[in-house]
């Protein structure tokens, strides 16, 4: 019960975070909010499972609980919807995370 309530707030404190960073500071005048996704970044899968590894080892939760959904373009993850593009464009910016786990020099 207690660890599920622990995942519960990590789940919904990194959707937040997620929200904060997609909304930003706000512009004076016409604000494009498209963000450019790198097309390679998808056909990788490597990158593909890099992604998924930055989920789990983030969200606390076993790789195998980790579902994509084709159609919608996104994780599912306990009941919860991660869009696909917006992970990774989050992973690409996890440099402390990559120093981390997966030893790289950048």
């Amino acid at each position: 019960m207690k660890n599920k309530l622990i995942m519960t707030l990590k789940l919904a404190t990194l959707s937040f975070a997620f929200v904060l960073a997609l909304s930003g500071c706000k512009k004076e005048g016409k604000v494009d909010q498209k963000i450019t996704i790198p097309a390679k970044l998808s056909a990788d899968k490597e990158s593909n499972q890099k992604v998924l590894n930055y989920l789990a080892n983030t969200l606390g939760v076993n790789s195998e609980e980790i579902k994509f959904d084709k159609l919608k373009n996104s994780y599912l993850i306990r009941g919860y919807e991660f869009n696909k593009d917006t992970i990774s464009v989050q992973y690409n910016r996890a440099n402390e995370y990559k120093l981390k786990f997966e030893n790289k020099n950048l």
